[in-house]
């Protein structure tokens, strides 16, 4: 169900190698970006690893080096196997009560230093609701900056009842450690496939390195010529 919107943006690897070498700006920009962008050094977390169970209360929950609480909220989070009042994709998901009041906040601890974070949501809502999800980034304690997503009517499900969804990616110009997702306007929400794309390892560097510098001559070659 939860469909993905696209952005096309900067690659990560370049973002990454800016924030070593302290050209990145002393405040983070925070951009949107689709499914697509998460490579194959994210990690990809869809609640079906092994201990996860129907039921499962996510506050306290700690799965793929992830951490998970929930607060201010006066409903229960849990870990669903069916699609559930969501309508969401391949259980297990996380998904709130319906009904209850849904507007707390989930945090994710995250186990590194990242620049990518994304996750597929769809929510139950009688219309519309803009910014229906605000995802917030921190490093430690300071804030990194935040994005908030509409979520757009689900063309695979019936007119009732009425779901809504998408993809909600961020990338960011400097790691944060830590996300804080708050659902407003919603009879309940749901959140699955949550992917996280750590800062690259120093062995990755060398090859990201090789690779500008060869841009870097291809460059100056073309602009030799002309």
């Amino acid at each position: 169900m939860m469909s993905a919107v696209t952005h096309r943006s900067a690659a990560p690897w370049l973002l990454a190698t800016l924030l070593v070498f302290g050209a990145a700006p002393s405040s983070a920009a925070v951009s949107p970006v689709g499914i697509g962008a998460f490579g194959a050094g994210s990690l990809l977390i869809d609640f079906n690893a092994p201990g996860l169970f129907n039921d499962q209360e996510v506050n306290g929950l700690s799965t793929g080096g992830l951490g998970f609480s929930f607060s201010l909220g006066n409903g229960l989070v849990s870990l669903s196997v069916v699609p559930g009042p969501t309508s969401n994709t391949t259980p297990l998901n996380i998904v709130s009560e319906i009904g209850i009041d849904n507007a707390g906040v989930l945090t994710v601890t995250l186990p590194e230093l990242s620049i990518l974070f994304g996750f597929g949501y769809a929510i139950l809502a009688s219309n519309v609701v803009p910014a229906s999800v605000t995802v917030t980034l921190f490093n430690g304690a300071s804030n990194v900056g935040a994005l908030s997503f509409t979520a757009l009517p689900d063309p695979l499900v019936p007119p009732f009842p009425p779901i809504f969804g998408g993809f909600a990616g961020l990338q960011s110009t400097l790691p944060f450690d830590r996300t804080e997702l708050r659902f407003s306007g919603a009879l309940a929400w749901a959140a699955d496939d949550l992917r996280v794309t750590p800062v690259p390892e120093p062995a990755q560097w060398a090859l990201l390195l090789v690779g500008v510098a060869m841009l870097g001559g291809f460059a100056q070659r073309r602009s030799g010529r002309t």
